[in-house]
Formats: structure tokens, sequence, C-alpha cells
């Protein structure tokens, strides 16, 4: 279990901070999702990929500097948000993403565009499809599809 604490770099407006930086995938976490973000980093190193990931800290301003910092050094960068992706932050990364022509693939886990019934945080996750083990499958997949 990571201790977020020791990464603590001072807050700027508009601008997000590198909890580890690696290559290949970048997971690009909001709020809660920065957690299940360093789960997913965990499983994802065992299985022998280099991953960075980034705490967004703002979605509305978002930081471009670092997305086109990630651009540079990865070739995948998954957005992570507990919000549904139809005008939030993962589709503001992906039409940034796309409108600069940068080379990266962009793949966003949000949660579906749908009523989410009451419950237990970790239930209602999982069915969400937003858990650290179903996020960690997209990505293997996706990431399997790319090369």
């Amino acid at each position: 279990v990571t201790d977020f604490e020791q990464f603590k770099q001072p807050i700027a407006y508009g601008k997000a901070e590198i909890l580890y930086w690696e290559q290949d995938i970048v997971l690009l976490a909001a709020g809660n999702m920065v957690k299940t973000a360093d789960d997913v980093r965990c499983m994802l190193k065992e299985k022998g990929y280099f991953v960075s990931l980034v705490n967004a800290r703002f979605l509305k301003p978002f930081d471009e500097m670092m997305i086109q910092k990630c651009a540079k050094n990865h070739k995948l960068l998954v957005t992570l948000e507990e919000n549904v992706l139809k005008g939030g932050f993962g589709e503001g990364i992906s039409c940034y993403a796309s409108e600069c022509q940068l080379a990266i693939e962009v793949l966003n886990i949000a949660l579906p565009d749908d009523y989410v019934e009451h419950g237990s945080v970790r239930i209602l996750q999982a069915e969400a499809g937003i858990d650290a083990e179903t996020v960690a499958e997209r990505i293997l997949s996706f990431y399997g599809n790319m090369r």
C-alpha cells in the first residue's frame, strides 16, 4: 500500500503531479482513482510493464504540458476517473490528444452513463468496471491490440 504523503508536491493551479515516471504506459488518474491507479500499476509491473502514474489533481483546466510530456515518453495514456466519460476529464484528454495530433493512444476508464445503484463502493466499482482488476485487464487487452 502506497503512502502518498511521500509525494506531496506543492499544489500549483492546473498542474498535475508525477508519482512514478517510467515509459510505455501512463496512468493519469483523478481523485479517488489515484489509489486504484496505484493498484493497477502494481499489477502491470508484476507482469513486466513499465508504468508511470500521474495524479491529475485538476480536471479543468487539465495540465496540457503534462499530456504533451506523457505523449513523448509513452505509447498509451490511460485516464481514470470516477465520473461518466461524456463531458468528463477523459473525454477532454482524448479530444486534446486528437486535436494536437499527439503520437499516443488514449484509453478512457470511467463510469457508464447509466444509473449506478447505492451500496458498497468496492462492489459498485467492480460492477461498473472501474476496479483495479478490471482496469488492469482492459489495459492489457488494449495494449496487446496496439502492437
